[in-house]
């Protein structure tokens, strides 16, 4: 007897609950939807990791790198500015940093005010130090010769 062709029409794989095709198309489709699903979560993360990314330079470049991971808008940079200047008028920020007065200068105020006045002596013409004499002297030496004169003269006076 001929069965003109149908031999392997898949009749037997047929779901009986779902009557839309072959078994074999539908495992296909099965492996194709969850390649487009691995491939769609790995863009959406990749999406959100340069987001972040975008966000977090602009809230570098206004000064404020710790206040990005409490914005939760869009990453244009007009709305992340417009988001800082709303927040600094809110906590009643200025924008410029308060400097700490509770740590001491590293150098004392009469040794600042000592430097002042040298510094204004040396630009005033003043006399010259031994520092200066002495670096004057490496500085026109031509050879060892005239560096070691130069130190001897030095050590003298």
């Amino acid at each position: 007897m001929t069965t003109w062709g149908n031999e392997n029409d898949d009749a037997g794989n047929l779901d009986p609950n779902n009557t839309n095709g072959p078994k074999a198309l539908r495992d296909a489709y099965a492996a194709l939807k969850a390649q487009n699903d691995e491939l769609l979560a790995g863009f959406t993360a990749m999406q959100a990791e340069a987001k972040a990314a975008k966000v977090q330079t602009v809230f570098n470049d206004l000064g404020v790198p710790n206040a990005a991971s409490q914005y939760q808008g869009d990453a244009d940079p007009a709305k992340i500015t417009e988001w800082v200047t709303n927040m600094k008028a809110a906590f009643g920020g200025s924008g410029t940093p308060v400097p700490d007065t509770s740590i001491p200068p590293a150098v004392p105020n009469e040794d600042l005010e000592q430097f002042q006045r040298m510094t204004q002596s040396g630009q005033s013409g003043g006399p010259i130090g031994s520092v200066e004499f002495a670096q004057a002297g490496v500085n026109d030496a031509k050879s060892i010769q005239d560096l070691i004169a130069n130190s001897q003269k030095f050590m003298r006076g």
